[in-house]
């Protein structure tokens, strides 16, 4: 049965513990009856927040060392069969037990298919990152450069924000918030509600409904070069 996953963080209104006290109202006196024509206040309760469950699509913890081309997901974080694509050969690899560039300092996309609208999509950054630009690819529609649309998060060397990308127009949806090594960054959206979330915290609540459709998640790459250690990506989806 579907729990829980790890993009989980809502949760009911809490009643008070057994035996705790409820504090009378200003129109009644502990013990006390209402009085004749006396009214009692009550006020609106507030809509309780509708709890996404989420269940893993795929993970991978990039054990072993080797190429991402036709590479299957390890499923470290749970989840069913994917195989992973590139877009160009070699751009990373697994080293180690982590992503890691290759020997192809090329710009690319590498992904997994899935058709999840409702998606929360993660990673984790494991070390120190000097990669001049890298993404994690919440959605794209499709594989051609300069008409996909695409949902993702942003990272400039230790640095991270909310983005979309529209036939070919990359734009913005947050402000820039630091990572350190060990940060495990998600991009959540449900409906046209889009969080940017670290380390279970949500830091960026958004809302954007330019991107409605689904084909690929995955990472993405610039050619700057520079260091680049990834590990635990993992999708949901949500319901």
């Amino acid at each position: 049965m579907p729990g829980p996953g790890a993009c989980d963080r809502g949760q009911y209104g809490k009643a008070p513990p057994n035996g705790m006290p409820v504090a009378p109202g200003p129109e009644l006196s502990a013990g006390s009856a209402p009085k004749q024509g006396n009214r009692i206040a009550s006020a609106t309760p507030p809509a309780a927040e509708v709890l996404t469950i989420w269940t893993a699509i795929t993970s991978d913890g990039f054990s072993g060392d080797g190429s991402m081309a036709s590479r299957a997901a390890d499923l470290a974080g749970g989840g069913s069969a994917a195989t992973w694509a590139e877009t160009v050969a070699n751009a990373v690899a697994t080293s180690g037990g982590k992503l890691t560039f290759g020997s192809n300092l090329a710009s690319a996309l590498t992904y997994v298919p899935t058709t999840a609208t409702n998606i929360c999509a993660s990673i984790r950054v494991n070390a120190s990152t000097t990669a001049s630009a890298w993404y994690l690819i919440a959605m794209r529609t499709n594989l051609v450069s300069g008409s996909a649309l695409q949902l993702r998060a942003v990272f400039t060397n230790m640095s991270v924000k909310l983005g979309k990308v529209i036939n070919g127009t990359a734009t913005y949806l947050s402000g820039r918030h630091t990572v350190t090594a060990g940060d495990l960054v998600q991009v959540e959206k449900v409906g046209s509600t889009i969080k940017l979330i670290i380390n279970g915290v949500t830091l960026e609540t958004v809302t954007d409904s330019s991107v409605t459709s689904n084909a690929y998640a995955g990472i993405a790459n610039s050619s700057g070069g520079g260091t680049l250690t990834l590990d635990d990506f993992k999708i949901e989806f949500g319901a």
